[in-house]
């Protein structure tokens, strides 16, 4: 019985390394960079962007993301340099990588067009520590994975006016084979297949308080079905946010937010706070207790920042 669990664990596993490889994020819209390298540099000034992101929490060893970026314009706004960094574990398999981004952008008087770039490498592991003693040499249902660093390069361009925004993405252009030893399946061999990303959002002014913002993310892969995340944003003041999203045919996100220095004048720091809870829509809700995830974004106040004409659409 417990080698039929884990070779269901390691099927649904390596089904992932096949298709939807990247860590999911209901908070993207804060912070661009995890999904398209041209948003990298695209504020008044630097920015810092942890999240952490612990989902369907009832499972022992349930898929946990840890992230944290770092992204700021260059050349007086005609550029940006950003690094993300994530640690993406589910089940036995843990997926590391670091990423560096270059952007470059051409402005005109009512839009920016961006240009992106990325490259680093990810590596693949597995804790066959954890599995038991006599099942560790059982390459029928858990292979070794060797430890080897996968290059990893993408591209991605970005289009913005005053009230919304269109981005495209392409992670992992090369595709590189993750090494899997002495492994003989009808599975196709595990690689970083390609990612499509298509990433959208307009801010309507509902009155002098209120903004009303919605959102669109799709995303597709080879071997998995299109996916499609709906958000809608209400924005007081730039103070307060709260929206909920729907992950069509999977899940509903609720999310709660504030900007810290928007709140409080005693507070100078530029702080966002935002946790969203996702929950299941599927037969497999019964068997999780859903999703949760914390985002902490700290923008540099440098008085000294070039003004940008078209600084990045964001909350």
């Amino acid at each position: 019985m417990i080698k039929k669990i884990l070779t269901i664990l390691f099927a649904f596993s390596l089904g992932l390394c096949l298709a939807q490889q990247d860590a999911q994020y209901s908070q993207y819209m804060f912070n661009g960079l995890v999904l398209n390298p041209a948003f990298a540099g695209s504020g008044a000034s630097g920015s810092i962007a942890g999240f952490v992101r612990s989902q369907w929490t009832n499972f022992t060893d349930h898929p946990v993301t840890q992230s944290i970026s770092y992204n700021q314009p260059l050349f007086y706004g005609k550029g940006g340099f950003g690094v993300h960094l994530q640690n993406d574990k589910i089940g036995l398999e843990q997926k590391t990588s670091i990423l560096s981004a270059w952007a470059y952008r051409i402005h005109t008087e009512k839009s920016t067009l961006s240009f992106g770039l990325q490259a680093g490498f990810q590596t693949y592991t597995i804790n066959q520590n954890k599995l038991d003693t006599k099942d560790k040499d059982d390459q029928t249902f858990y292979p070794e994975i060797a430890p080897t660093l996968l290059p990893d390069i993408g591209f991605g361009v970005y289009y913005k006016r005053k009230d919304y925004y269109v981005g495209f993405s392409i992670p992992h252009l090369l595709q590189t084979q993750i090494n899997i030893n002495n492994y003989q399946s009808n599975l196709d061999i595990a690689k970083l297949y390609r990612h499509y990303f298509i990433t959208a959002a307009y801010r309507y002014k509902l009155n002098r308080d209120f903004d009303l913002i919605p959102s669109i993310l799709t995303k597709y892969t080879q071997n998995t079905p299109l996916s499609v995340d709906i958000t809608t944003h209400i924005m007081f003041q730039d103070k307060l946010w709260g929206g909920t999203t729907y992950r069509v045919g999977d899940s509903f996100s609720f999310q709660l937010g504030t900007n810290l220095k928007q709140m409080s004048r005693k507070f100078s720091e530029q702080i966002k706070i935002g946790y969203a809870f996702d929950l299941t829509t599927s037969s497999f809700r019964a068997y999780n207790n859903g999703t949760h995830e914390i985002m902490l974004i700290y923008d540099f106040n440098n008085s000294n920042a070039p003004m940008l004409r078209t600084p990045r659409f964001r909350y």
